[in-house]
């Protein structure tokens, strides 16, 4: 059985493209025609949602957020702030050279969790070591 463990930090190729969707969102409100209030609601929603995905999947500084993975055979241990997971790797998971997707199955959780993970959150040899065990499980 192989362990391995991938401590992620915050990814830079991950902000530049959070970033661009949002201010593409931003632009796409303010091209659509609708009334005010609507539009000051959206723009808090996207102003909400944006911090979160920022702070909590790109910056990794959320409460929720995964800073470690750890591969132990059939089952993965998600480290987050307060707490340690047990989980499974789902099958809707995707895995590319440039990024990866994963979608866990933690025990005791009834929603998958998901972690992004760009080649540039790890170092080049733990990226690779990370596709390695994804392509071969």
């Amino acid at each position: 059985m192989r362990k391995s463990e991938f401590k992620l930090k915050p990814s830079f190729q991950y902000a530049v493209i959070a970033l661009f969707l949002l201010i593409a969102a931003f632009c796409i409100l303010f091209t659509v025609s609708m009334s005010a209030w609507i539009r000051y609601i959206a723009i808090f929603v996207l102003l909400a949602y944006g911090y979160r995905v920022l702070i909590r999947n790109v910056y990794l500084r959320g409460h929720d957020a995964i800073h470690t993975l750890r591969y132990a055979g059939k089952h993965w241990q998600l480290v987050q702030q307060n707490e340690t997971l047990i989980a499974e790797l789902l099958g809707s998971s995707f895995v590319s050279s440039w990024f990866c997707v994963l979608r866990f199955r933690a025990v005791g959780r009834v929603l998958p969790i998901s972690c992004v993970v760009f080649r540039d959150a790890l170092k080049p040899d733990e990226y690779r070591q990370l596709l390695v065990i994804l392509n071969t499980r």
